[in-house]
């Protein structure tokens, strides 16, 4: 029954019962159980036509929100999500270290939902642009890589505030709303580099969920040697001063201007697609980020005369990681009020699992 509201968002008592299945005197027992276990609340509102007020069943604030937060180099941004996906606050910050930014952040938008009285905060989704230790939920720093958000570790930071906290990079979390049947490569090109694999709906995140940092791979360099992806950008004065993050305003307006330099990415980053459909063998690869139009053209040629082409489309979409985390905290939110609810009343009173729910956005 409570999977019921979680999907319809409120229901009488009488299709309660219709929609699970049962009779109404069980469904009125079973409503009752769930009233009194702080999961549920009765409104004594009128739904349609005349006479008697017909009570109408919700889920109560006690079951909870969750937090998706987001970890980029220009700051973080965080927002307060229901068990229906609806955001209920929202936070940001761009002054001081990212482990400050983050619980600065997480109390303020949890300050702002606590004002209508307290809300249990059941579980955390955290993105970092880095990769991330699928173990520990720390940021992991690679030979010659960027490391774009400091020794981060998110767990540790929101201990105070959540004791379930998820964390992964931001191009899994991205990969994360690619929720089509088969298997599809992702491949982020922004300051840093990443990609991910995803099969039915699932992220394939390796042992200790380093899977898609491809700034090793071998390529070819501008001068047709073999060389790592990430050493393609310095030799091609394509690098931050003092970082191996990838200069993306120099490249872009390089490339505006430099067919020689857009073709030596377009090889680079076909070896890398190359790479996927070798041992990955997906089905299209989408190819994002902020220079990702500049070279999608470029690839897509280099793909097609490869042994082995295979679709390659362009994504530009800016929001994808915010959804991405978003959609794992609603996820992990209703997974854990429901495991609460069946523990405690038996899966009689709850019913399956929900399916997955695209959060609302606003």
């Amino acid at each position: 029954m409570l999977t019921v509201l979680v999907h319809e968002r409120e229901a009488t008592r009488a299709s309660l019962a219709e929609s699970a299945g049962l009779s109404r005197p069980t469904a009125a027992t079973s409503v009752s159980r769930l009233v009194a276990a702080g999961l549920v609340a009765e409104t004594g509102e009128r739904t349609s036509g005349r006479g008697r007020s017909t009570a109408i069943v919700r889920l109560a604030p006690q079951v909870g929100v969750a937090l998706a937060l987001v970890v980029a180099p220009v700051g973080v941004s965080g927002v307060v999500v229901d068990i229906h996906g609806d955001e209920i606050a929202r936070a940001r910050s761009v002054d001081g270290p990212h482990e400050q930014r983050l619980t600065r952040v997480a109390k303020a938008v949890l300050a702002r939902v606590s004002r209508n009285g307290l809300v249990p905060v059941r579980c955390a989704a955290v993105s970092v642009a880095d990769p991330v230790d699928r173990h520990t939920g720390r940021a992991v720093q690679l030979p010659d890589e960027p490391f774009l958000v400091g020794e981060l570790d998110a767990r540790a930071a929101l201990a105070d505030l959540c004791d379930d906290v998820i964390v992964d990079n931001d191009v899994n979390w991205a990969a994360n709303t690619l929720v089509e049947e088969g298997c599809v490569g992702l491949i982020h090109l922004g300051e840093g580099l990443g990609a991910a694999i995803v099969e039915d709906g699932r992220v394939l995140r390796g042992g200790r969920g380093l899977a898609g940092e491809i700034g090793h791979i071998v390529v070819p360099g501008p001068d047709g040697t073999a060389i790592p992806f990430t050493e393609v950008f310095a030799r091609l004065g394509l690098r931050q001063p003092g970082s191996s993050a990838v200069d993306v305003e120099r490249l872009l307006e390089v490339t505006a201007s430099d067919d020689s330099v857009r073709q030596a990415l377009a090889v680079a980053v076909s070896a890398v697609v190359a790479s996927l459909v070798g041992w990955a063998d997906p089905s299209k690869v989408v190819v994002t980020g902020p220079w990702a139009k500049q070279v999608a053209a470029a690839v897509r040629a280099e793909v097609a005369r490869s042994a082995r082409p295979v679709d390659v489309v362009t994504a530009l979409d800016d929001d994808a990681t915010a959804r991405g985390v978003r959609l794992a905290a609603v996820e992990r939110l209703q997974a854990t009020v429901l495991g609460v609810a069946v523990s405690n009343l038996g899966r009689e009173q709850v019913g399956a699992r929900p399916g997955r729910i695209e959060p609302a956005t606003s």
